[in-house]
């Protein structure tokens, strides 16, 4: 079922720095959150500023089709400005949510340029109580009725007997070869050629681990298994190979069933997006 991510992007206009928020949502056979409309993009947007201070706007929204190249971005021709009366001295001086899902995944989301009558050395005013006990609650149950959640990834790992380059055929060094030797049953499930598998554990060559895609898979689950990491030839496993942990990667979403205040904190801002390298202004790109 395609899975969407939708980011939300900010920009302080004192600091001249920039973030965004993401939630995500398995779409099925339905319709995405706001993808073809406009509008709904438009209320998420409105919703947000509610508790922006007023010296940050939200330029846009950019939905992606995860594993696919499909985009939908909304650049809004007038951005939102924050109507959270105050301003905020520092842009990473937020409030820290927890959004919890029904299998108890959890998700650390921030809420950045609160103004700053709102935070007073680490600890919520009573401004800042106010917004969380009435619209930062009321703007995620609000999310929470648009079926976004948590994008995890659900397989479990599996211990890995040996990882080693197969063997060298006319002097030409072959890709890597995951082999176990009993796949578990009832978990993770055999990858399929083309999957992605992350690579964990590897302490003599770690820089295999990582992300891979696979191909020329064989085996089931309650057998042997084994499969290459593709494009992985121009790393070599010397001696009898290595031990470690494999994960197939099959994004999912679980949607959230609340969200917890958890503290104040601070978190990092970046370049704006959209922004030419270098000391240039910020060039928005608007799109209907």
């Amino acid at each position: 079922m395609p899975i969407y991510q939708y980011s939300m992007y900010f920009r302080d206009s004192d600091e001249n720095t920039g973030w965004s928020e993401q939630v995500s949502q398995d779409v099925g056979s339905g319709q995405p959150f706001f993808v073809g409309s406009r509008a709904d993009a438009a209320r998420w947007a409105g919703r947000r500023a509610q508790f922006l201070s007023q010296d940050a706007q939200i330029d846009g929204i950019i939905a992606r089709q995860v594993g696919s190249r499909r985009t939908v971005p909304y650049w809004f021709d007038a951005p939102y400005k924050g109507q959270a009366v105050g301003e905020n001295t520092e842009a990473e001086v937020s409030i820290d949510y927890r959004l919890i899902t029904s299998t108890n995944a959890a998700r650390e989301y921030w809420i950045r340029s609160v103004p700053s009558g709102w935070v007073t050395s680490g600890q919520l005013t009573p401004d800042g109580r106010a917004f969380v006990q009435a619209a930062g609650n009321a703007y995620f149950t609000w999310l929470q009725g648009k079926n976004v959640g948590v994008r995890t990834t659900s397989q479990p790992k599996v211990h890995v007997d040996q990882i080693a380059n197969a063997a060298v055929v006319l002097g030409v060094v072959q890709p890597i070869v995951v082999s176990v030797t009993k796949w578990p049953t009832g978990g993770a499930n055999v990858p399929v050629n083309g999957d992605l598998v992350r690579v964990t554990g590897l302490r003599g060559v770690p820089y295999v681990n990582g992300v891979w895609k696979v191909d020329q898979v064989s085996g089931v689950a309650g057998g042997a298994v084994s499969f290459n990491l593709a494009n992985s030839a121009k790393y070599q496993i010397g001696g009898a190979g290595q031990q470690g942990y494999v994960q197939v990667i099959t994004p999912s979403v679980q949607a959230f069933t609340g969200a917890q205040f958890v503290r104040c904190g601070r978190h990092k801002t970046g370049k704006i997006f959209n922004q030419q390298r270098g000391r240039g202004s910020a060039k928005v790109l608007h799109s209907r």
